[in-house]
This record gives C-alpha cells, sequence and structure tokens, in this order.
C-alpha cells in the first residue's frame, strides 16, 4: 500500500521532486504522522543512492457511540465505526487501504433515523481506481415526516493530464423518496430518483487534517431523471467549491484559508424540482435535510422552493 502511492521508483534518476511528492502522498493517506514521515539515503557507489522512507504509523480508524438530547428529536443515540485501512482478504489485520464504514443514527420514538453502510476500494485491479458502494436509509419526522432509501455506486480515477493532482468521480444514485407529511416544507407523495454526477477535482493540500499549504478545487455537475435516465425527478445541478490554504510567516504550522463555494440548480421540461434537493440555507442545519448552515438566520429561510420549470 505504501509502495504503490512513491512517485520514486528502483532505477529512476534521483529527483529531489519526486522525493517531495511522495512524501506528500503519505501524508494524505491520514495513516501515518505526517511530522515523522522522513526519505534517508545514502550513495552506494557514484551511479547508485539508497533511498528508504521512515514512517511512524498512527491510527485513523474511529468507533463512535453517543447518546444525547435533541430538542426536535428527543433522546437521541448514534453508534459506528470507520475502517480507513481495511483488508477484505485480511479483515483482522487490514493493511490495503480500503475503508469500511456503518452508521446508526435514531431518536425519540422513531422520529429520527439514519443508516448506512459503505465499501471503498482506492486501488481496483492495482490502478489508481477507486470503485465504492453505499446503502443508506433514512427517516426524520419533524412536523414533516420524509424518508429516503437507496444505494449508490461510485468510481474514480487519479488523471496525469492536465497534472496528477487531478482525479475524476463518477456516481450512479438510485432512492426512493416517501413523503408522508409536508408541512409545506417537502412535497408530499413518492418519488423514484436516479442520478448521475460527475465530479473533477484537482487536489494539492499537503496535509488532510490540518492543511497548511495547497488548494482543493472542484467542480460537480449532477443530472437526474431527464431523457436518459428513469425516475420522475428532472434536473441538472452544478457545484463549484474551492479551498486554498496560503503558509504565513514563513510558518509551516500557520496559513491563511479562504473557501468558496457556488451553485446552480435548473429543471428540466416541466418537472418540478424535489424541495429535497434545492439550496436552502439558515440556522444551524440541524434537524433538517439538504440545509446548508448560515449563522444569524432562522433554519431554512434562505432559499427559493418548489421552483417550476416554464416551457419555452
Amino acid at each position: 500500500m505504501i509502495r504503490r502511492e512513491l512517485y520514486t521508483r528502483p532505477g529512476d534518476y534521483f529527483s529531489r521532486a519526486a522525493i517531495m511528492r511522495s512524501i506528500r502522498q503519505l501524508s494524505v493517506l491520514n495513516y501515518f504522522n505526517p511530522e515523522k514521515i522522513k526519505p534517508d539515503y545514502n550513495l552506494v557507489d557514484d551511479k547508485t543512492v539508497d533511498l528508504a522512507y521512515d514512517v511512524e504509523e498512527k491510527s485513523s480508524d474511529n468507533i463512535n457511540a453517543s447518546v444525547g438530547y435533541s430538542g426536535a428529536f428527543g433522546v437521541t443515540g448514534a453508534l459506528g465505526f470507520t475502517i480507513n485501512n481495511f483488508s477484505i482478504s485480511e479483515p483482522l489485520t487490514g493493511g490495503a487501504g480500503q475503508i469500511l464504514n456503518f452508521e446508526w443514527q435514531f431518536g425519540e420514538g422513531s422520529r429520527f433515523r439514519t443508516f448506512s453502510l459503505g465499501f471503498t476500494e482506492p486501488w481496483l485491479m492495482g490502478e489508481p481506481t477507486l470503485f465504492g458502494v453505499t446503502l443508506f436509509d433514512t427517516r426524520q419526522i419533524y412536523g414533516f415526516d420524509l424518508q429516503q432509501t437507496g444505494a449508490s455506486i461510485r468510481i474514480g480515477r487519479r488523471f496525469k493530464w492536465p497534472d496528477d493532482f487531478f482525479r475524476g468521480d463518477w456516481i450512479l444514485n438510485g432512492q426512493f423518496n416517501n413523503v408522508r407529511a409536508g408541512e409545506g416544507i417537502y412535497r408530499e407523495g413518492v418519488s423514484q430518483q436516479v442520478s448521475i454526477t460527475q465530479i473533477i477535482t484537482r487536489n494539492s493540500i499537503d496535509n488532510p487534517v490540518f492543511p497548511t499549504f495547497g488548494s482543493n478545487v472542484s467542480l460537480s455537475i449532477q443530472m437526474s431523471g431527464g431523457p436518459a435516465l428513469p425516475g420522475n425527478i428532472n434536473f441538472t445541478k452544478w457545484i463549484f467549491s474551492s479551498e486554498w490554504y496560503l503558509p504565513m510567516f514563513n510558518s509551516t504550522r500557520v496559513a491563511l484559508y479562504w473557501n468558496s463555494m457556488y451553485g446552480y440548480l435548473a429543471p428540466m421540461g416541466s418537472s418540478l424540482i424535489n424541495p429535497i434537493d434545492e439550496f436552502i440555507m439558515g440556522g444551524t442545519g440541524l434537524g433538517y435535510v439538504a440545509t446548508t448552515p448560515l449563522r444569524g438566520y432562522d433554519d431554512q429561510s434562505i432559499g427559493v422552493r418548489n421552483a417550476v420549470a416554464t416551457e419555452a
């Protein structure tokens, strides 16, 4: 798993740039202490260099169990785990870089329930190709009564052009939306939704946990329904996001952070957009589906609801 991330290969010319890129790749895996990753090299003869990487493994897995109280859902609880360095062939030892995650959250009297189970293989068939599967089921009863059940398949690939910081991901998602009570927020009834999402990303940050250098820029284009896909929810949705980190004071611990996100949503044909997929902001975002937090405003108070397409 370590060797496949390295940009230095036996027989290559010595390259400091390749060594620095290898250190960055090992850091963003989040399996090792980034401050302890050190290359060590010595001259064997006038044509050969012996190169080694010293790493200190750290735990990147987590298990959570919690109990709390919410004014919206009463007594709540959660159970879950994420194994970031899993191996399906050797589940007790791990080390293959696969990701296995499970999450179950629940509220008082089944007023809130979230279940998800996912598996991701980042290197399919020995190539930098990602393959992942996720199953999910969510229900919320908070005035409205909304349930979403479905599955998604994800395929991703690291690019070599324009440079090897770029990657592409494609997600096929299918789900059922069942709104038993809309309360003026969601349109009541059952809807079927099938969508394809393409995400192009360039990620050059130096550390996934505490980045201080680089950028993370992505463009997501989603098509739901339309002329090519089944279901009765039809729209296109674009999201552009960017994060930039600029070191300050010649320090590797202090950085200026700037981020932005832009979204565009449009129906196709005369279809009504499902409010679940609209851009709605306000409040903390807790207790609502598809709400972007925005302090200083009431929950779900910013945004246009129930956009209807008009035919030209």
